[in-house]
Formats: C-alpha cells, sequence, structure tokens
C-alpha cells in the first residue's frame, strides 16, 4: 500500500508542474516580441479579440483575460480582420500582450487604424484587472486626440507604455458604418518620414489644382467666359477637396472640434460635385441643346444643396453613415457621364465625350476608395488617396479639353456643334 501511496505521490508530482505550464500556454502565445523600427501591418493578428458594450473598459479587460485562459483551438471562432459592422453601443474590443526587446527600451510607436472615417479608437492602460483610459483617437472622439495633430488622414494613438512587458487593452467604435481597415503599430520614426511624404503629395496635388484655377481664371478674365469662371472655382474646389481628403484639416484641430475633419470630409466631395455639376452645363451648354436634360442636372444640383446643408450639421455630430456620402457622390458622377455620352451620340461632340471620360475616370477613383472603406475589397491604407488622385487627374483633363481646340467655341460663348437645338 505504501508504495501505491508513493508511485501516485511522485506521479502527481511529475504532472502537476506540466498542467501549470499548459495553464499559463495561452497567455505567453499572446504574447509577441517587438524590436526597435518594426512595423506591425496588422495588429488584430495578435492577442484576443471580442464585441462588447462601448466604453465598459474594466468589463472588457476581465472578459479578455477570462478568454486569455481558454486554450486557442477551444475559443470562439471570431476573426477581427474580417469587416464588421458593429451595431450602436457595441466596440471591438482586444487585449494584445507585447514583450518589447532589449534593443527597443526608450523606442515609441503609434497605433495606427487605417481607416479615416473611424468613429473612434481608444488604448487603455490597464493595472490589477483595472483599466483607464490612455489616448484616444477618431472623428467622435470627445475632446482633443492625445497625439500632436499631424497630415496622416488616419487615426493615430500614442502607444507606448512604461516597461519592457506590457499588456494593452484597445477600443475600436465605429456604428457608422462597415469597420474595415488595418489596424497598424508604426514607430515614430516612420511617422515623421510618412508625414513628409504626405505633405510632399498634398503640395503637388493642391499645388497643380491652383494653377489650373489660376491659369481659367486668367482666361475667364480675357474671354469673358463664364464657363471658364465656374472652370477657375471647380479647380479651387479640386484643390480644396484634396487638401481635405488627405488630412490637412487635421492641422486645425488645436483650434477647432476633433469632427471639423469629419464633417468636412462630408461636405467638400458633394460641393464639388455641385460645381463639376454647373461646370458641364456651361461647358456642354445643355439649357440649349438638351433643356431636359438641363432641368435634370438642376434639380439634381438642388437635391445635393439639400444634402450638403444636412451633412453640414449631422456630419460634424459624427452621425451620418458613409453611405448617405457615397450615394450622391456616385450618382453625380454617374448621371454626369450619361448625359455627356448622350451629347457625345446626339451631336458628336468630342468635348463631351472627354468629359464623360474624365467623369468616369473619377468614378473609378471613389470606387477603389469607397469599396476599401466598405470591406468590399482588400485595397490597402493607400487606396484612401485613390480619390482625390482620380479627380484632380480628371480636373487637368478637363482642363485640357477647354482650353484645347474643341473647347475654343465654348470658351468664347459659343455652343459647340452646329446641330439643331433638340429634346431627347
Amino acid at each position: 500500500m505504501a508504495r501505491w501511496l508513493l508511485a501516485v505521490l511522485l506521479l502527481a508530482a511529475w504532472v502537476w508542474p506540466l498542467g501549470v505550464c499548459a495553464g499559463e500556454a495561452p497567455a505567453a502565445r499572446a504574447a509577441f516580441v517587438l524590436h526597435d523600427g518594426q512595423r506591425v501591418s496588422e495588429l488584430r493578428r495578435h492577442g484576443v479579440w471580442a464585441l462588447g458594450p462601448s466604453g465598459d473598459a474594466d468589463a472588457a479587460l476581465r472578459e479578455l483575460l477570462t478568454l486569455e485562459r481558454i486554450p486557442a483551438a477551444q475559443r470562439p471562432t471570431f476573426d477581427a480582420t474580417a469587416p464588421l459592422r458593429l451595431s450602436t453601443g457595441q466596440s471591438l474590443w482586444g487585449w494584445v500582450r507585447i514583450d518589447f526587446a532589449p534593443d527597443a527600451p526608450s523606442a515609441a510607436w503609434r497605433l495606427r487604424f487605417e481607416n479615416p472615417t473611424l468613429d473612434f479608437l481608444a488604448l487603455y492602460a490597464t493595472q490589477d484587472g483595472r483599466a483607464w483610459q490612455r489616448s484616444l483617437a477618431g472623428d467622435r472622439a470627445a475632446g482633443k486626440p492625445s497625439p500632436p495633430p499631424t497630415l496622416s488622414a488616419f487615426p493615430e494613438v500614442d502607444s507606448r507604455l512604461p516597461g519592457l512587458q506590457q499588456g494593452w487593452l484597445i477600443e475600436i467604435r465605429h456604428d457608422t458604418g462597415v469597420l474595415a481597415g488595418a489596424l497598424s503599430l508604426v514607430d515614430v520614426d516612420t511617422v515623421a518620414n510618412e508625414q513628409i511624404i504626405s505633405g510632399l503629395l498634398i503640395g503637388v496635388l493642391t499645388g497643380v489644382a491652383l494653377i489650373l484655377c489660376a491659369l481659367a481664371a486668367v482666361d475667364a478674365f480675357k474671354l469673358r467666359s463664364g464657363a471658364m469662371a465656374l472652370g477657375s472655382v471647380f479647380y479651387l474646389g479640386v484643390a480644396a477637396s484634396v487638401a481635405v481628403h488627405m488630412g490637412a484639416v487635421n492641422l486645425l484641430d488645436r483650434w477647432t472640434p476633433t469632427a471639423l475633419a469629419h464633417g468636412a470630409r462630408y461636405v467638400a466631395p458633394l460641393m464639388l460635385m455641385l460645381v463639376w455639376t454647373g461646370l458641364h452645363q456651361l461647358m456642354l451648354r445643355t439649357r440649349d441643346r438638351a433643356p431636359r436634360l438641363h432641368g435634370l442636372l438642376l434639380a439634381w444640383g438642388g437635391v445635393l444643396l439639400l444634402e450638403m446643408a444636412a451633412l453640414a450639421w449631422q456630419g460634424f455630430m459624427g452621425l451620418v453613415p458613409i453611405l448617405v456620402l457615397q450615394i450622391p457622390l456616385t450618382g453625380t458622377l454617374l448621371l454626369n457621364a450619361g448625359v455627356c455620352l448622350w451629347l457625345h451620340r446626339r451631336y458628336g461632340d468630342r468635348l463631351a465625350l472627354g468629359a464623360a471620360v474624365a467623369m468616369v475616370w473619377a468614378f473609378v477613383g471613389s470606387l477603389i476608395t469607397s469599396g476599401t472603406l466598405s470591406g468590399w475589397f482588400p485595397g490597402g491604407a493607400w487606396a484612401w488617396y485613390a480619390y482625390p488622385v482620380a479627380v484632380l487627374t480628371a480636373a487637368v483633363g478637363l482642363f485640357l479639353l477647354q482650353t484645347g481646340p474643341s473647347g475654343g467655341r465654348t470658351r468664347r460663348g459659343c455652343a459647340p456643334g452646329s446641330s439643331p437645338v433638340s429634346t431627347p
């Protein structure tokens, strides 16, 4: 009997440490080593993630710590990187353990969500099973963002806490559209280099648009052309829209509400589409050659004005789904392209054909940007710049059409083409 008891005790002494190690394994696997200068393209592939009520950090931390102790094979299947549609009052919560390598004792990173329309991104500090807010960003974040304002179009928070072994509690909230985009971790040196590139890109794009604005204004003064005068306003709108879209408005965050960037991103594209529609009416003389289509464009312009007025209020409040902007933006581009193609088919007008090509090109750029934001396809962070680049390219093409041989009669105030007036 004594031998059996001794054997059982020896077996228990051998198995017990293994059981303890097995119980600690999930937490160990949740941590990953971060080196100086390393960039993490998708942080949601690390740690544990779950959906939970917004704002209750302590409850979310308790749930995630419990989930972390469960072996990975037994956890509920949940892909935190897939596009999600969160309901009101619901957030995506994550608990990530990070071991900073010895070569990164004082390095700093920024946590970035690659979707400029994100409502709320927060990083919480934790201690003894409790959490408190550390830093936050996003269109609906109360107060000012923690990091200094930058030219980045994406919400960012400072993410370095004291210590080489850290646990991060992250909250992501977005109830104005599909939650799509990568949660990346970027070191501050890379962020600084990206700011230089972003500033140069904004300067080049807005500079080209402002040059077109000045040239069109001079041409309008010389030729007494209403189309060129409105074209000058259009190119100025392109410059403003590009600057807002690419994050230049973020630099005003020290003196204006954080939601200014959110509201401006909604109003600026619609204002640009309104001016673009009016420019087509003058360039292509739709009032004389297609009165019914001209009336349709006027009615659509009225719809854009009403929506701009609504979005100017609701957008600044951060309450507008991104789909509310995508529908009129896409509708304006397709409607104008259709009118231009009809005029080309009816009169053989090359100017109308070129204007249609410019509209379709801008539509492709907007489709890439909006499709990525909606999670239709993985376009990456650079997909956000497809729209401003496409719009500026279309504006350059439109300016060349206005000042070229096919647009000469329009600039002097005569209708292009000599076909008789007709209605569709």
